[in-house]
């Protein structure tokens, strides 16, 4: 599995993992599968909303 589809991954979990606690209407984010950037920066920003430490 290359990188991209271990980032997929972690965003899907994560996400099962976090919506339901909160929903923060200030945050707008979209998910674009095609683009590494947007999981990426997408990642950033709930690891400092959450406080959680992503590996590669």
């Amino acid at each position: 599995m290359n990188n991209f589809y271990k980032i997929k991954n972690l965003v899907k979990s994560t996400l099962n993992r976090v919506t339901h606690k909160y929903v923060d209407n200030s945050v707008n984010i979209s998910i674009k599968t095609s683009k590494n950037i947007d999981i990426l920066r997408f990642l950033m920003v709930l690891n400092k909303k959450q406080s959680f430490i992503f590996f590669n």
